[in-house]
Parts: C-alpha cells; sequence; structure tokens
C-alpha cells in the first residue's frame, strides 16, 4: 500500500502545468455568503473539539510517509539547490470518527496521513484545514451525512490531498472549498449523489491554488454550478487545475454547467462525460470570460444543454466565451435546443473577453441542435459560434450531426435575444434582452475550417454555414450524402455532385492520403439495402444513388483506387473478401450500426511483402474471427465477441519459403478509440504472430474472458512489439494483458503505460510463458526553446524532476525540411546560431523534438522567429514578439548553487547585469524547473529573488532567462 500511495504522488509531479490568467462572471456575494458562513461557523466551534489529539500508531504496510514530500508547491523555487538533510515526515494516524477526523485536520503543529477506519458523518462543526493533511479512505470507509455550511475548508498555503475517498449522500453549501495557493490533489476519490445548496455552488470549488483530480468519479450530483468550479479570485486572478482519468454522469446543474465550471487555467485529459445536464448552458464544460481550457483525448456522450427538455440555450456538451482546445476527443449524442445553437460546441465573445475555439482531430456523430420554427432554422448540430471571435476545426470526422442549417458546424453573425420576455432578469446569457447589461460581440466570425470530412448531413440547408468572407475553408471532404449548396473559396474542397468546379481532393486528415487526382472509383459507396447490381456497367458506385448493392463490399475493393474511400451503408455484411494492395479507407456511416459480421480477410491480395495502409473508421465486427495481413488502422471500431488474427497467413507464407521474402520492417496495426467487448476466449482475443507491431491508443476492453488480450505468436523480429497507451479495462478476466514468451524484453517488445482498471502486476511466469498487466512507466521529459537577442536557439532538456539530460540527441526542423539531430551537452543544454541552422532568412518555423526511448518519454517545443541580414526579430513561445537591434549590449546572469533544508524557506539571490557591469532593474527573468515557468522581476539593484522550499530532498535544476528587449541582449544560465 505504501508504494502505491507514493507511486501516485509520483505521477502528479509529471502533470503539466499551464498558465492563464481568468476572471470569471461570477459575482462576489455567494463567495462572501460562503465565507461568511464558515466564520460563523468558526466562531460558534464546539471547544470539546479542541481537545488534545491522540496519535494512534499505523502498521507499517498502511503508512502514506513520504507522500507530503512527494507533492511540491506550486512555488518556483529556483536555482539548483543541493538539499543534504532528511526532510519531515507526516504523522500517520486514524479516524474513526469526525471529531477525530476535524482535530487531526485542525492541527497546526503537525502534518498527518488520516485513515479512515470507519463510515463518518458530518459532525455539527466544519473542518478549516490548518496543516498539510492527507486523507485516506477506503470503499467500506466513506464519508457521508448533511452539513448546513462547508463541512471542509482550506485558505493559506496549505496542500491538501484525499486519497480513495469516497463522499456519498451528502448536502452542504459547498462540499469542500479550498482556497489555498498550495497544491490540492484528489486522487481515485468518488462523489455520489451530492447536492449543494447555495446559488453559485459545486461540490469542489477551487480558489486562488493548484488543483490535480486523478482517478475520481462525479455521479447523480446537483449543484447551482457544476460539480467543479475552478474560481479566479478576481484580485489574485489565477487558478490552475488538471483534470485526468475521471468521468462525470448524471450529474445537474441548476444553472450551468452540467460537470466542470472553468474561471482559471484548465487541463481536461482522458475524461468521460455521460448524461450530464445543464439548465442554462454547457451540459459539461463551460469556458468563462479570461478563461482557458484545453481538454485532450476524452469522450462526451448524450450531455445536454437547457434542462432536461434541452430547450433555450447553447453547447450540448461545451460552451466558451474565451479560450478553448479541444484535440483528439470524441463528442456523440449531445444535444441543444435553440436557434444559434451548438449540439456539441458554442462559443460567443463577451465583453472583452473573445472566444478562441480550436478543435483538431476530433469525431463528432448524432449531435443536433433539435431547435425549428417556421420562421427560424436551428443552426449548427455539432459545432456554434456566434459573431466575432476565432474558430479552427481542422482534422476531423463529422457524422449525422443534425440541424436544419449548418448541421455540422455554424459560424454565424447572428444578434439574437436568449431571454425572451423577462422582467429584472439577472443571468449573464441574455445579451440583447433589454433588461440585462451584458451585450454579445457583433461582427463575422475568423474561421479556418480544414481538412476535415463529413458524412450523412441531410438537413434542408447546408452541411456548413459560415457568416461573412473571414474564413480559410480547404481540403474539406463534404461529397458524402451532405447538403452543401454553398461552395466557399478555398482549395482542394470535394463538394456533393453536382459541383460547380472539379476541385483538387482531400487529404486524409489521419495521417495518409485518401484522396488523389479524380479518377473513376476513387470514391465508392457501398449499401446492402440497394438493389444495384455491382457489377452492372451503369453502377459506378459514385453516389448513394448509384451505389453497389448488395454484399459488394469485395467488389469495391477490388475496384477502389490507391488513396480511395469506401462509404459503407448501415447494415450487416457477411462477406468482406481479399481486399487490394493499395491505400484505402472504409468508413461506415453508423458505428452502431454498421456491422461486419461472420469471418472476414482484412488483406491486401495476398502481396505478403505489400506495405499498403488500410483504415476503418466508426464500423463494429461481430462475431467469428478478423484475420489481419499487412497494415491497418482501425479508428473508432467496435470488435463485439470477435477475435484478431494478425499476420499468421505472413508468417506461413515465410515459414514455408523464408528465401522468397526479404521484409523492410514489421508490419503495423493500431486501434485508436476502439471498443472490445462481450468476448469469452479460451485462448487470446487478438493473437500477433512474427512480424507484427500491434498498437492501442486509447481503447477500452469490457466483459471479457480470455487467457490474454493479446498473444504473441513465435516470437518477436524487426520492430515486432504489442504496445498499449492510455486503455481502459471493465469486467476483464484474463492472466495477464500481454501473453509472450517468458524472458521477453519490456519496453523494447512490449508495454503497457496509463492503463486503468487492472492490478499493477506481472510478469507472471506459466509454462514459458510471461503473462504481465503493466511495464514501469517511463520518466517524463521537459524541453524548452527559446532565442537570445544574438540569434541563437537555446534549447534545455530535463526529465520531469528538473534533472539534466546529458549529450542526449534531440531533432531540430525548420520551416517542415528534413529533422537534424544535434546532441546537447553535458548540462543538457545546446546553443546554435539560427544562421547555422538554415540558409533561409524571413520568418523560421522551428520545430525541437526529444524522441522517445525506453526509459523517457519523449517531449517536444516550437519557437518562431524572423531571420534577417542586419537585425534578428524574435517571436517568443508566449506570442510576445521582441525587437533586437543589433547594437544591443550584451548581458549576463549570475546565480550560485544553494544548499537548503527540506521544508526551511531560503532565498535564492538572482543578478544581471551588462557587459559594462551596470546593474538592470525591473528586468524581467524567466525561470523554469521540472517544466514549471515562473517570472521575477530584478529589483533597483539588479537582483531578484526567488523562494526556495521543498519538502523532499534533492538536487534540482533551474534554467534562467532573460529573454532581452530593444535595449540588451537576452542571456540565459543553467544552474
Amino acid at each position: 500500500m505504501k508504494i502505491k500511495y507514493i507511486a501516485i504522488c509520483l505521477i502528479l509531479l509529471c502533470c503539466l502545468m499551464g498558465a492563464a490568467s481568468a476572471a470569471e462572471d461570477v459575482s462576489a456575494d455567494a463567495v462572501d455568503t460562503v465565507d461568511d458562513a464558515v466564520t460563523v461557523d468558526a466562531v460558534s466551534e464546539d471547544t470539546s473539539d479542541s481537545a488534545i489529539i491522540e496519535e494512534t500508531q499505523v502498521s507499517y504496510d498502511t503508512t502514506t510517509e513520504g507522500i507530503n514530500e512527494e507533492i511540491q508547491t506550486d512555488e518556483i523555487s529556483e536555482e539548483s539547490e543541493i538539499v543534504d538533510s532528511e526532510p519531515t515526515r507526516a504523522t500517520d494516524v486514524n479516524a474513526s470518527n469526525w471529531k477525530t477526523l476535524r482535530n487531526y485536520c485542525q492541527n497546526n503543529t503537525t502534518n498527518y496521513n488520516i485513515h479512515l477506519t470507519k463510515v463518518i458523518k458530518c459532525g455539527s462543526n466544519g473542518i478549516v484545514f490548518a496543516n498539510n493533511a492527507t486523507i485516506i479512505g477506503a470503499p467500506t470507509k466513506y464519508i457521508t451525512g448533511n452539513f448546513s455550511k462547508i463541512p471542509f475548508l482550506s485558505t493559506g498555503s496549505l496542500n491538501i490531498s484525499f486519497i480513495n475517498v469516497t463522499f456519498k449522500d451528502m448536502s452542504a453549501e459547498v462540499l469542500i472549498k479550498l482556497a489555498t495557493t498550495g497544491t490540492n490533489n484528489f486522487i481515485n476519490c468518488s462523489f455520489n449523489n451530492i447536492t449543494t445548496t447555495i446559488y453559485k455552488s459545486s461540490v469542489i470549488w477551487n480558489e486562488n491554488g493548484t488543483m490535480y483530480i486523478n482517478g475520481c468519479n462525479f455521479t447523480n450530483c446537483e449543484n447551482g454550478f457544476g460539480a467543479i468550479t475552478n474560481y479566479a479570485d478576481l484580485t489574485d486572478g489565477y487558478v490552475q487545475m488538471n483534470v485526468e482519468n475521471s468521468r462525470f454522469e448524471d450529474n445537474f446543474a441548476r444553472r450551468e454547467p452540467g460537470a466542470i465550471n472553468n474561471c482559471g487555467d484548465m487541463n481536461i485529459t482522458n475524461c468521460t462525460f455521460v448524461h450530464n445536464i445543464a439548465t442554462w448552458w454547457a451540459g459539461a464544460v463551460h469556458t468563462h470570460t479570461g478563461a482557458y481550457t484545453r481538454i485532450v483525448g476524452s469522450n462526451f456522450t448524450d450531455n445536454m444543454a437547457g434542462g432536461v427538455n434541452g430547450s433555450g440555450w447553447n453547447g450540448g456538451a461545451l460552451f466558451s466565451y474565451s479560450k478553448l482546445e479541444v484535440i483528439n476527443s470524441t463528442f456523440t449524442d449531445n444535444k441543444c435546443n435553440v436557434s444559434t445553437g451548438g449540439g456539441a460546441i458554442f462559443g460567443y465573445s463577451m465583453g472583452s473577453s473573445i472566444y478562441n475555439i480550436t478543435v483538431d482531430s476530433c469525431n463528432f456523430t448524432g449531435n443536433r441542435n433539435n431547435y425549428s420554427t417556421n420562421i427560424t432554422k436551428g443552426k449548427g448540430g455539432a459545432i456554434g459560434v456566434q459573431n466575432l471571435g476565432n474558430l479552427t476545426v481542422i482534422n476531423s470526422i463529422f457524422i449525422n450531426n443534425s440541424a436544419e442549417n449548418g448541421s455540422a458546424i455554424a459560424a454565424i453573425c447572428e444578434n439574437v435575444s436568449y431571454c425572451n420576455n423577462c422582467t429584472n432578469c439577472s443571468c449573464p446569457n441574455c445579451p440583447n434582452c433589454s433588461n440585462c447589461s451584458h451585450n454579445v460581440s457583433t461582427g463575422d466570425p475568423d474561421c479556418n475550417i480544414t481538412n476535415n470530412i463529413y458524412i450523412n448531413h441531410t438537413g434542408t440547408e447546408n452541411t456548413v454555414t459560415i457568416s461573412g468572407n473571414n474564413y480559410d475553408f480547404d481540403y474539406n471532404n463534404l461529397s458524402s450524402n451532405n447538403i452543401q449548396t454553398i461552395i466557399y473559396n478555398g482549395t482542394g474542397n470535394d463538394y456533393p455532385n453536382p459541383s460547380p468546379s472539379p476541385s483538387p481532393r482531400l487529404h486524409h486528415s489521419l495521417g495518409s492520403s485518401i484522396l488523389g487526382d479524380w479518377e473513376d472509383h476513387e470514391i465508392i459507396y457501398v449499401d446492402i439495402n440497394s438493389e444495384n447490381d455491382a457489377e452492372d456497367d451503369d453502377v459506378d458506385g459514385s453516389d448513394w444513388e448509384n451505389a453497389y448493392g448488395g454484399d459488394s463490399l469485395p467488389i469495391a475493393l477490388e475496384n477502389i483506387l490507391d488513396g480511395g474511400i469506401i462509404y459503407v451503408a448501415e447494415g450487416t455484411y457477411r462477406s468482406f473478401g481479399a481486399g487490394t494492395s493499395r491505400n484505402h479507407t472504409v468508413i461506415g456511416m453508423s458505428r452502431e450500426n454498421t456491422i461486419f459480421e461472420g469471418e472476414f480477410w482484412a488483406y491486401d491480395g495476398g502481396a505478403y511483402s505489400n506495405y499498403a495502409s488500410s483504415t476503418f473508421i466508426n464500423v463494429t465486427f461481430k462475431n467469428s474471427p478478423l484475420l489481419i495481413i499487412n497494415e491497418k488502422n482501425f479508428i473508432n471500431c467496435t470488435f463485439i465477441d470477435k477475435s484478431v488474427v494478425l499476420n499468421y497467413m505472413i508468417w506461413r507464407a515465410v515459414n514455408g519459403a523464408p528465401e522468397n521474402y526479404n521484409f523492410e520492417h514489421s508490419f503495423v496495426t493500431t486501434f485508436t478509440n476502439c471498443e472490445f467487448r462481450d468476448s469469452n476466449f479460451e485462448g487470446s482475443l487478438l493473437e500477433a504472430y512474427i512480424y507484427t507491431q500491434v498498437n492501442f491508443i486509447n481503447c477500452t476492453f469490457s466483459n471479457i474472458t480470455a487467457n490474454s488480450i493479446v498473444n504473441n505468436s513465435f516470437g518477436f523480429t524487426l520492430q515486432d512489439s504489442i504496445n498499449f497507451y492510455d486503455c481502459t479495462f471493465d469486467n476483464v478476466n484474463v492472466k495477464g494483458i500481454v501473453d509472450i514468451p517468458a524472458g521477453t524484453t519490456p519496453v523494447e517488445r512490449y508495454r503497457i503505460e496509463g492503463g486503468t482498471g487492472v492490478e499493477n502486476f506481472g510478469p507472471i511466469t506459466e509454462d514459458g510463458h510471461d503473462f504481465v498487466n503493466t511495464t514501469q512507466s517511463r520518466t517524463e521529459t521537459v524541453l524548452v526553446a527559446d532565442i537570445d537577442g544574438d540569434g541563437n536557439l537555446l534549447i534545455n532538456l530535463t526529465d520531469v524532476s528538473g534533472n539534466a539530460m546529458a549529450e542526449e540527441e534531440v531533432l531540430i526542423t525548420v520551416n517542415g525540411d528534413e529533422a537534424v539531430p544535434y546532441a546537447l551537452g553535458a548540462d543538457g543544454t545546446l546553443s546554435i546560431a539560427l544562421t547555422d541552422l538554415t540558409d533561409v532568412t524571413g520568418k523560421l518555423d522551428i520545430a525541437v523534438a526529444f524522441e522517445e526511448n525506453d526509459e523517457y518519454k519523449g517531449s517536444s517545443a516550437a519557437v518562431n522567429a524572423v531571420l534577417e541580414i542586419n537585425n534578428v526579430t524574435v517571436e517568443v513561445p508566449v506570442e510576445v514578439p521582441v525587437y533586437v537591434p543589433v547594437n544591443q549590449t550584451a548581458t549576463s546572469i549570475t546565480a550560485s548553487d544553494l544548499t537548503a533544508t527540506a521544508k526551511v524557506a531560503k532565498t535564492l539571490s538572482v543578478t544581471l547585469k551588462d557587459a559594462n557591469g551596470k546593474i538592470l532593474a525591473n528586468k524581467a527573468i524567466k525561470v523554469t524547473v521540472n517544466g514549471k515557468t515562473s517570472t521575477v522581476t530584478t529589483d533597483k539593484n539588479g537582483v531578484a529573488k526567488v523562494t526556495v522550499n521543498y519538502a523532499k530532498a534533492g538536487t534540482y535544476y533551474y534554467t534562467l532567462s532573460f529573454l532581452g528587449d530593444n535595449d540588451y541582449k537576452a542571456s540565459m544560465k543553467a544552474v
């Protein structure tokens, strides 16, 4: 148990820290009410609760000593500090009732790890934390009961952690309000049936500090403003929250949003949002004015704006007034019912906060805006934005979303009242109501809509509608059963027939070419429900009317050209055929209802040395084996009671006549966002023969009984490997996730990282086989790139703990050219003149990458510059251009190594001077350690003070950078 807790805390140190200030339009009255309530509670505190605390000894295997030492504070306390003293450890104690728990939490002399030993019901007095407490629960040792105000409150600079704690059947004004400048953590916690009662309330309210929420569940919670609020105090203006591997289901907001209310800086990674409802807007997540939300690898299903009737409000899943980035995420069956739309995502600008929404590599299926009247048509079935702002949608797939206009995307300029016939309205989403002070901006949206695929959008008007002329619209494929009467200026767009003019074809948004130059059979439609004869000369498969009918997939695969797409209608297909020796993509019109059933042979025409790639999107494979040969990609596919055999026929052919084959590399099969479920096999779910590399990325395995998920047959060669990344296992009964020959080298030949739902064991050896559930996580790395005033590219590579990665190799790419390797020095840094990187002048886009290896995860950085003959204009990563004239004075930074005592604050002095020894006052010094960056400013003596205060002994490495200005050159020091 001790090892598990320490591992959890080490993971916390790997979380990325963003930086953004945010100002929320949440009024202060509710917060004042909360604070007043706490004050009263503190005054009326029962003095008997202040009794002397009697520490309870806890057995060694259940202690968590070291947890607090592993969790750093949010301070960027800089410089190479060598701390050589033994850190003070937290004391492990037990709590079996509210009074004991409260006393330990409020003791201000000792940090406690408090283990819950019984079900604890809230007492009459709330807890105000006074030490860096960690509360540790268990499935049957939970917290329950009702409380009139706030049962858990923290202020100051404390670090509070909850681990494996369940909260259930509770009500309070706010359940947990942590208003500290420290770092707070919720790890593997559950919140079930929680009701918060005041106007602006949440289960968890984060204010002024940094919070990590990892592996948590929020179910059936009712709140005023979401299950979680990340609230930026208007004075301090900063909060940071990272939500990872968590699930939000069946939550309800009396106002908005259904799940997460972000008024600061937030990362949401690998999370699931199911059937959350907001009475107002944002069924799942709201990004408020001045805030920033980044969502990666998450799923949004059946969320709704506008209450249980889904009426009158925008953003079925997401709503943003400001910066929102959504990457590699899935939106399914989210909905709204309002004229301006946004079945999945909506944004508009409020006051000085301008929406800036980026959607990259996402899938939108079945989202809808149900609004329709005789006068007004609903818009934006999947994505909608209104008036002045920025929308970028790239590399994404839209399938069967619905609205009467803009059934996939609507970027409109329209003044619409969000609140009809109201009097003295106080809601903040009424931009044109005469009784409201909030005004939505006017003007056309600024859009970049590029490299997307649209399938089966058949509303009464256009699939994509854009107001005005401020747009880029390129390489969009709208040819597959979509309505699109407006032809936008752009390159490479493929419109439904008839099209006003031929245009260059789309290139696959998922990384391989889908369409080349127009030729017959570059696109083929297949519909098992059609009576068309695929071999009839009059049937060319060019659209649904002329689709290949019947079970004609084998004919389509024979006739498709290299880089072509086959669209497959709903239905059950029982013939698949030998395939093709060319690159092609098969896209099902409905993941649930486009079913390939029976035994399928997915191989490329018997050409065993052919490396052509086949991609399958939105298809369900059911029953009997799927025999795969050559390279395959499966994206958003489902496998039900389906075994998969990889490259058996290649192994058989090579085994019979090896002299006929000389393979260049292993054949790669990759499953991305796929689901494997309801399977029962004596052997393995997937069998990978030699010459196979198989990858699973963000896949789900549920209700499976087998010997293993993947079995390797006949060993490994070339680049053969079995890799699982960020997969979920639910009710999986196996000996091990992978079954490989005993003694197989981990990481090189198999890797299981970021999985949830399985026990962490392995290998277990049995009859010459190793069964393994997980492999050791590789160390995160941090790569920083800057450009100094002399026109040098500065690179610094460390691990996540700030240790320099000596003499490693990085790849540098300039303007998309071939990457060139460079070796770092013994201190993990590199300085190279831009003129040595390239002969090109003008704008330079520089990308730096450290490639992953067996020990370390990869990392990257990018920086832009303008290289001129007589001067250099530098655009630094924070996107603030700095002009550097040729006559700048050189500068230098001095700072010495520092030795400090753990948990005792010291100050590191950083001095900035020019080449003549002149002190430089009021200059910003950027300080980077452990991947986190802060800024300190020099005083009148040219000295900047950096606080050093760590809980754990160790060596910490820092990079100090002065980025230069019009008078002085940049300088950097790594210590």
